[in-house]
């Protein structure tokens, strides 16, 4: 009588990277949505920044300026950084002006790590 032997290999991969990296952090992503509040008009501590056509009119702390330039508005909000609370920041816009304004005005808070605002449309 003859054995026969059957010789079976098992291969059992180890991946050492999966043991010792950490997995990423979850990230957390939160949709827009649309909050209504009312802002007094003699609330000065907010900063105001309206814009239309013709320019822009910026606001703070009983202090305001009105140009056509951008460059105006990124000095100002150099200059008064310190004093602007991040969470009270308005920004209105009449319905009519281009969406490109709209940007380079964002922009300009970008730069300044302004990412929060309310935007405020008013229809003519």
């Amino acid at each position: 009588m003859k054995l026969r032997y059957s010789i079976c290999f098992v291969f059992f991969f180890y991946s050492a990277d999966a043991q010792t990296t950490k997995s990423p952090e979850p990230v957390k992503v939160t949709g827009f949505g649309l909050v209504m509040h009312k802002v007094a008009p003699s609330d000065s501590t907010y900063l105001r920044i309206k814009f239309d056509n013709k320019g822009y009119k910026i606001s703070l702390l009983n202090d305001s300026l009105y140009t056509t330039d951008l460059k105006y508005i990124d000095d100002y909000i150099s200059a008064n950084k310190k004093k602007i609370d991040k969470d009270k920041i308005l920004v209105t816009g009449n319905s009519d002006v281009p969406y490109a304004r709209f940007k380079e005005l964002q922009a300009i808070l970008s730069k300044h790590e302004f990412y929060k605002y309310s935007l405020v449309a008013k229809h003519n």
